[in-house]
């Protein structure tokens, strides 16, 4: 018997991806700020630096704004990753057939 079999998985994905609670919150509070009152990237740095949060590696905002859409555009691609990990996939067995071996 000769066939392909394909066979796709996730368990092998190793986590380095790890978040702290402050960068949760930190995410939670720019999310609210950005999508429920609308403010713009660089008034939310703004307001961050005024407040006295810091970044996760303990720096200001940048003034233009580029640190609190990486915050945002960093969790969304961690929860992509995170609904792929979860996904489950079919095997799949091709190009079967019979062959005969002859001396």
């Amino acid at each position: 018997l000769c066939f392909t079999i394909h066979h796709r998985t996730n368990d092998l994905v190793l986590r380095h991806d790890r978040v702290t609670k402050r960068q949760i919150i930190t995410h939670k509070l720019i999310s609210y700020l950005h999508y429920d009152l609308g403010w713009g990237y660089r008034k939310i740095t703004k307001k961050m630096n005024d407040w006295g949060i810091k970044t996760h590696k303990g720096k200001t905002w940048g003034k233009t704004g580029n640190s609190v859409y990486s915050v945002l555009k960093r969790f969304k691609e961690r929860e992509e990753r995170l609904i792929l990990e979860k996904k489950q996939y079919t095997i799949e067995i091709e190009d079967f057939r019979i062959q005969y071996l002859r001396n």
